[in-house]
């Protein structure tokens, strides 16, 4: 080779040496663009500037009061009311009792001493708390399956043929409506005077509770069932595809997913944690304030699968992972009841257990004997459920023991409903529905 040739070569390499250079240069450039504009996506919001809504009236629950469904907007079964008198003792009687030829839908919600709640028979009902006189009855297309909730002078209902209803609270009068294609199975949850529901149509909506008024809509991919909890900054729901997903109140931007398996409920909120539950025996906490970044899943998914190579050591932690509790033996049911730094969770085998809200340690385990399949409504210091078999449960938060007992006729079909002093509960006797003032 001549001086003259390996300096052509040499040359020729440094020519696609810079070239190699400049391309690498364009591809870091292109990234960090799409980067830029991956973010720019993620913090941009077409409903940040979305005016307050012309109310603040919400289902919040106050003494004396139940307002929807779990109790209040973050879905945790607490009541704030005073304990019955004696819950010790087993002398509670039947206050009255309220029949209907074609059963109940969920439980009720009570507020300012009226009674709110719809029936398979097509209708909503307004009750005198005190006596189970009839106030009022609004006539619907199909039945609902969601429990109604109560703000400021407005009763809302979501049903079957798919509309949602706003009622004067106090003669039932129609104030708005909105109707969509699918039926609606999703309780209504009301904040800040905003309504926030999930629809078979695959959508959750935010509405001005006031007028209707539609603030945002979330496209989630999978019918949503579920009610929604909701707070100051979140809204949160586990859809069909058994995937948790939180998104912001105000805007109703994506914040985070999470995958669990299938549930008997939704979720619950307390402080910083976001709580749920599958029939495969699994309680989990996560917490709600993290929020998923472009791109992340994907760098997620390349680790699992380093860790599947053996490139790492343990497979990477999901996102907003806290704990979880795993009893794979039992089918856990129904939502998780939380407050006072406990998570309560009952099981289809009859068994109610009580973990630590802060690291997920079983604190006791009590056993009822009977199928379980509602929530557990906490009440100063007392835990009730009741059963198929007609029992209602009464044990105590400290030890987890029962102190407490009543019988109805018929299967217990709805969370335990404590307010106005008194114990409310539905049941369900050969299709018969029955409701119970237990005081």
């Amino acid at each position: 080779m001549t001086a003259r040739e390996a300096e052509k070569i040499q040359s020729e390499v440094s020519r696609l040496r810079s070239r190699s250079r400049k391309f690498r240069r364009f591809l870091i450039a292109l990234s960090l663009t799409g980067l830029l504009l991956a973010f720019g996506f993620f913090i941009y919001s077409e409903n940040s500037d979305l005016e307050s809504p012309l109310s603040d009236i919400g289902a919040v629950s106050e003494q004396g009061s139940w307002p929807m469904y779990q109790g209040g907007p973050s879905l945790n079964g607490l009541s704030v009311d005073p304990q019955m008198s004696g819950p010790e003792t087993s002398d509670k009687e039947t206050l009255w009792v309220f029949d209907t030829e074609d059963g109940i839908s969920g439980s009720p919600s009570v507020a300012g001493g009226i009674l709110y709640f719809s029936t398979k028979g097509n209708q909503i009902l307004a009750l005198e708390a005190s006596s189970g006189a009839i106030i009022w009855e609004f006539p619907t297309e199909a039945a609902s399956d969601s429990v109604p909730a109560i703000a400021g002078d407005l009763v809302f209902s979501a049903l079957k043929e798919g509309r949602l209803v706003a009622l004067d609270r106090y003669d039932g009068s129609l104030v708005w409506d909105f109707k969509t294609s699918e039926p609606f199975f999703s309780s209504p949850n009301v904040f800040n005077g905003v309504l926030y529901v999930g629809s078979s149509d695959k959508n959750v909506y935010a509405f001005d509770a006031t007028n209707g008024e539609i603030r945002w809509r979330y496209k989630a991919d999978s019918r949503v069932t579920t009610t929604l909890a909701a707070n100051d900054e979140i809204v949160a729901f586990i859809a069909q595809d058994n995937m948790v997903r939180i998104i912001d109140a105000k805007t109703g931007d994506f914040r985070l997913d999470y995958p669990t398996d299938a549930s008997g409920g939704t979720v619950s909120l307390d402080g910083k944690r976001l709580f749920f539950s599958d029939i495969n025996g699994t309680l989990r906490a996560i917490d709600w304030t993290k929020v998923e970044v472009p791109l992340e899943k994907a760098a997620r998914r390349f680790r699992s699968q380093m860790f599947l190579w053996g490139f790492e050591k343990k497979p990477p932690i999901l996102k907003g992972t806290v704990w979880r509790f795993r009893n794979p033996r039992e089918s856990f049911q129904g939502t998780p009841s939380v407050g006072k730094g406990a998570v309560y969770i009952p099981t289809s085998a009859g068994n109610v257990y009580k973990v630590s809200a802060s690291n997920g340690k079983p604190v006791w385990k009590y056993e009822s004997g009977s199928r379980l399949t509602q929530p557990v409504t906490v009440v100063e210091g007392i835990a009730y459920v009741g059963d198929i078999s007609g029992k209602i449960h009464g044990i105590s938060t400290e030890t987890g023991e029962l102190v407490w007992e009543f019988f109805v006729e018929g299967k217990v079909t709805s969370p335990v409903v404590f307010a106005e002093g008194t114990l409310f509960v539905t049941t369900n006797n050969y299709g018969q529905g029955r409701l119970y003032a237990i005081r």
